[in-house]
């Protein structure tokens, strides 16, 4: 076991209260689960004035009753006896305007509708993340795929796979990641079809994301590509982290969603 703090998926989202996750750090490939780290204290501050402390909720968990404010930056200060002491800092996206737009008003032969996403970006460096989910109501699970029949400019690359029988000759796995760089303050739009019918319910979502949790996504989605991979050919992909003396991610999102 590493003597480290291990903060998991600490996302900082204005619609939810804040929570944390915290755990003892494994090697690489170790065995057994985390080990869940009680009785820590985690200071919460917002653009430098102190919130209050988090409280421990149990098995590892700790929660404030605080919702976090697009635009601002928080920090958390993490303590525990015989650990370094932990910090991470993340700034919550200002928040723009988002869109699904219906352009058929009858679905198609195959019940789908064509929908227009639209992101009315703003001027400055932004980081947004695109998917989409079906909730299958009868069994009442959520299912995700990759990304076929779809174009945008905008699309970051990185998980793009050649498939010369899809329409445009590849596909997305499982997220897509939006650039701005080249359009910086214009519309980013692109459409893609929506199905519907009574037994699912099909949902549109894009993400916009601090620096943070923009890494932490793209090796995320790396990791999981080469670790699919029948013969591993490429370097071992390290899941991004901005914990200081110890490993996790505390970041922040908006989620923008849309059923059809």
């Amino acid at each position: 076991m590493c003597n480290a703090i291990s903060g998991r998926d600490s996302i900082l989202n204005p619609d939810s209260i804040i929570h944390a996750s915290l755990t003892q750090s494994q090697e690489i490939g170790g065995p057994g689960d985390f080990n869940a780290i009680k009785d820590a204290e985690i200071k919460l501050s917002e653009d430098d004035s102190i919130i209050g402390l988090l409280t421990d909720t149990g098995n590892g968990k700790y929660s404030i009753q605080y919702k976090p404010k697009p635009g601002k930056t928080y920090k958390v200060d993490i303590y525990k006896k015989n650990f370094p002491r932990a910090k991470a800092t993340t700034t919550v996206p200002e928040g723009v305007k988002i869109e699904f737009i219906q352009k058929t008003p009858q679905p198609d032969e195959y019940k789908r509708h064509l929908v227009e996403v639209k992101i009315n970006d703003r001027e400055g460096k932004n980081y947004y993340w695109y998917y989409s989910y079906t909730w299958r109501i009868n069994y009442q699970d959520k299912l995700t795929s990759g990304y076929y029949n779809i174009y945008c400019p905008y699309f970051d690359d990185f998980n793009k796979k050649i498939e010369p029988e899809m329409k445009y000759g590849y596909y997305y796995d499982y997220m897509i990641r939006i650039k701005d760089s080249e359009n910086d303050g214009n519309i980013l739009s692109w459409n893609t079809y929506a199905l519907k019918n009574d037994e699912s319910d099909y949902y549109r979502v894009v993400l916009e994301v601090d620096k943070h949790y923009d890494k932490y996504l793209k090796t995320s989605v790396q990791m999981r590509m080469q670790e699919n991979q029948t013969i591993a050919l490429n370097e071992p992909v390290s899941i991004y982290t901005n914990i200081e003396n110890g490993y996790g991610i505390f970041g922040a999102n908006l989620v923008t969603q849309k059923m059809y």
